[in-house]
């Protein structure tokens, strides 16, 4: 850390060159001594230098005065810059492997969320797999209904239950989950509870001090939103908000496909429902039977509490079966 004018580190960001100094309580008020007051009286300082990158710097003390010379700041200098290329690299190499880890944990939970599962188990899975790539001590999962973003999964609430069917209207300028999703883009905050549009009314938001809402887009539509939160500021940055945004691209797919899939097995279903009452009532039958099977097979295709079978006779409709109702004989 750089303590203002008087200080030795800031002569050498300054100059981007070695500072040598033989009296250093002497010459800078500033100076942060770690060995108690004036322990400290010959201090040099070397560049690491990077072409002309300045990333960082070799401090040297010494309780002598003027005790450092030219000799030591040239063998200084010269080990400087093998050591600045080693911590570039090392830095490097680091990044590189830090995003394969990532790349290698998205294909894994890509992999994961490619399989048939129900819309119900995929929130679960998405759910589950998001803490391998973002962490998080709460986070919830939103779709879109109609004009609303609805909370359909979380985790890390005291009661779920109560916060799932909850929502956000999506014309509401103010909601900062709306926003995402009339944008398309991902909002990253490393304390939220700054921002006077923060949900802070929902259970246990209050707590929330980092906060990432993504948004699943499938095509050119927003389906919903990943919402993850953390009690403890600056935890969320950018790097994390893209792998966010990367892993949300994933989710919606998988719920999309999880929708169609209920969609194509409920209409399945139907079908076969339909199909084998037109058998049923198609089989020869006494007119109490008839009206008794009708609504058996009725209850199959539409739920119902009560429901009548009336004819015609004459003007006049007439009750001939029904189920469900107080007195119906």
């Amino acid at each position: 850390e750089v303590h203002g004018d008087e200080d030795p580190a800031l002569e050498l960001v300054v100059r981007r060159e070695t500072v040598r100094v033989g009296d250093v309580p002497g010459r800078f008020a500033n100076f942060q001594d770690p060995w108690g007051e004036e322990r400290i009286r010959s201090w040099m300082a070397v560049p690491l230098l990077v072409g002309d990158r300045l990333i960082g710097m070799l401090t040297f003390d010494s309780f002598e005065p003027d005790f450092y010379t030219a000799e030591h700041a040239r063998t200084a200098e010269a080990f400087a810059a093998f050591a600045a290329t080693a911590i570039d690299k090392a830095h490097f190499v680091s990044e590189l492997q830090g995003q394969r880890q990532r790349a290698e944990t998205l294909l894994t939970v890509t992999q994961v969320l490619a399989k048939t599962l129900s819309l119900e188990d995929t929130i679960e899975t998405i759910i589950g797999e998001l803490r391998r790539v973002v962490p998080y001590d709460s986070c919830s999962v939103q779709v879109v209904q109609g004009n609303r973003l609805l909370i359909v999964g979380g985790w890390g609430f005291d009661d779920l239950d109560a916060l799932v069917g909850q929502g956000f209207e999506l014309d509401d300028e103010t909601s900062l989950n709306s926003q995402v999703v009339r944008s398309k883009r991902t909002r990253v905050f490393g304390d939220v509870s700054e921002n006077p549009h923060f949900a802070s009314d929902f259970q246990g938001s209050a707590r929330i001090r980092g906060w990432i809402c993504a948004p699943m887009i499938v095509g050119d539509r927003v389906v919903g939103v990943i919402s993850v939160d953390k009690f403890e500021a600056d935890v969320y940055d950018e790097e994390l908000a893209e792998l966010a945004t990367a892993f949300a691209a994933q989710a919606g797919v998988a719920i999309e496909n999880a929708r169609l899939l209920e969609t194509e097995r409920a209409a399945r279903e139907q079908a076969e429902t339909l199909r084998a009452a037109a058998l049923t009532l198609g089989s020869t039958l006494g007119v109490a039977e008839v009206f008794d099977l009708i609504l058996t097979e009725l209850r199959k295709v539409v739920p119902f509490e009560s429901a009548s079978v009336q004819e015609f006779d004459g003007n006049e409709l007439v009750i001939v079966g029904g189920y469900g109702y107080p007195n119906l004989a």
